[in-house]
């Protein structure tokens, strides 16, 4: 996804955000997931995961096609099951 589509996605969210308040902690992790995407370079469909899993405080999270014992944010780490 290029970075303008991300920047119209977040332009929507802060949108809805100001037009239905009721859905700030939605927006709030989808920005976030952003982020993460960004900084670690995961697969679209794994930063929200990721940043849903960090929002719970899990310390782990099996993943088997992710980087073993890769640290995200300092506080969460991955576990490929099928690393031996």
């Amino acid at each position: 996804m290029s970075q303008r589509k991300i920047e119209n996605i977040r332009g929507l969210i802060f949108w809805l955000n100001a037009t239905h308040p009721i859905e700030l902690i939605y927006s709030t992790i989808m920005n976030a997931a952003f982020d993460i995407g960004k900084r670690y370079q995961l697969p679209r469909k794994d930063n929200l995961i990721i940043q849903n899993a960090l929002e719970s405080t899990f310390n782990f999270h099996y993943f088997e096609e992710m980087q073993n014992e890769q640290l995200i944010k300092g506080s969460m780490h991955i576990v490929n099951p099928f690393v031996s």
